[in-house]
Formats: C-alpha cells, sequence, structure tokens
C-alpha cells in the first residue's frame, strides 16, 4: 500500500507578512476614512448661514439688539468707612443718571464692594506696616435690549 503522507510547512516568515498586510489596509481603509469625515465637516462649515465674514469694511449696517455696560467703580481714601461710602455715593450717581434715561432697576447688577489696604513700602520694595490708603472697587453692570438708551 502505498501511503501518500503530506506536511504541512508553516513558514513563519509567510505568516507575519499576511499580517503586515492585513494591518497596511486596515490603516489605509481608516486613512481613507478619516479624510472622507474631514471633507464632510469642512463642507458643513463653508455651507453654514450662521458665520458672519469680516473683510475690514462695512458692507451692510448692523443694528445691536442687545446692549451691555460694565463699570468699575474705585475710591481711594485715608479709611475704608470712607473708601465704602465714596463707592456707594458713586454708585447712586451713576445709576440715578441711567434711571432718568428710563432705564428699569432690572437692567443692574452690581458686585460686591472690595476693599483693599495699600501698604506703604521701604526704598527695597519690602512693607513697612504702615497703611498707605484703602482702596475700594466694585463693578455695575447695566444691561438692556433698548440698546438706544444706553
Amino acid at each position: 500500500m502505498n501511503e501518500l503522507n503530506i506536511t504541512k510547512i508553516d513558514n513563519p516568515k509567510i505568516k507575519n507578512k499576511d499580517n503586515f498586510m492585513n494591518i497596511i489596509l486596515i490603516f489605509g481603509a481608516c486613512l481613507i476614512f478619516s479624510a472622507f469625515l474631514i471633507s464632510e465637516g469642512i463642507k458643513t462649515i463653508s455651507s453654514s448661514k450662521n458665520i458672519i465674514t469680516v473683510t475690514g469694511s462695512a458692507k451692510e449696517s448692523i443694528t445691536s439688539d442687545y446692549g451691555y455696560i460694565s463699570i468699575n467703580i474705585t475710591s481711594k481714601s485715608p479709611t475704608s468707612d470712607l473708601a465704602y461710602s465714596k463707592i456707594i455715593e458713586n454708585n447712586k450717581k451713576i445709576i440715578d443718571f441711567f434711571k432718568k434715561l428710563n432705564l428699569k432697576d432690572e437692567s443692574f447688577s452690581i458686585s460686591m464692594i472690595n476693599i483693599n489696604e495699600i501698604e506703604k513700602y521701604n526704598q527695597n520694595g519690602n512693607p513697612i506696616g504702615e497703611i498707605l490708603y484703602y482702596q475700594g472697587s466694585e463693578t455695575l453692570t447695566i444691561e438692556s435690549s433698548d440698546v438706544q438708551l444706553i
């Protein structure tokens, strides 16, 4: 009886070459797919109607529909109480001015008043333990849809 023996010979170099080719094919497919996604994104952005392009000159008049002013009120005084009261006084003057223009109370928002001690320094730039003055600050914000008032 004649028997035929067939043995399979595994060549590791051929397997590695097949794996390498699969990796290259997958990488290439991912690259093509990524390029497609990026180009679609660019098309979407460029075709959007909500983009304003600034060319350096006005081609059409634009009227704002909302106004916003931020006013920083500061004071400098020898005592913290005086710095605080100057802030309150100036704040009231500014609000009264804008209320005469018919702005409503809800148009104003006021930050907390901050009072800082400003120290005296020697010639070397080191504090000497004396207070030079007190500096107060507060931010008053005015917002309104009636832009002409602001």
